[in-house]
């Protein structure tokens, strides 16, 4: 998240984190102030149940991820908190960088681990 790394900061040193652990595939999961919270993808969500007990979330995160999102679901006590919508953006100088490269020969691929809207949202033009 652009420019949310001191926010960040201050926040971890003002909450006392325990128990982290990572939950391969999902996310992560760590008691923070006593209490449990876990982060994930939508794996993380349908294995919790989240998604069947806040419909109206649960649907739009689908709609973010049709979109190009990345979504991170937010779980507190095993309860769903809400979801996070993560974007990624494209740098200026990729169109003409691809560009020259097509220019030169060279065969250009996209290769994403994120969702399968995020390739195009994400892809410079052809």
């Amino acid at each position: 998240l652009a420019g949310s790394g001191a926010a960040v900061r201050v926040a971890a040193k003002s909450c006392a984190v325990a128990d982290f652990a990572i939950l391969p595939g999902e996310g992560a999961a760590a008691t923070v102030d006593g209490r449990a919270v876990e982060v994930g993808s939508s794996a993380l969500a349908s294995r919790r149940g989240w998604r069947g007990s806040d419909p109206a979330l649960a649907a739009a995160a689908e709609a973010w991820e049709k979109a190009g999102a990345t979504v991170v679901w937010v779980g507190v006590d095993g309860v769903v908190a809400g979801a996070l919508r993560c974007e990624d953006s494209m740098r200026a100088s990729a169109p003409r960088a691809t560009a020259l490269l097509r220019a030169m020969g060279v065969h250009v691929v996209m290769l994403t681990g994120d969702n399968r809207g995020s390739a195009p949202r994400g892809a410079p033009p052809r």
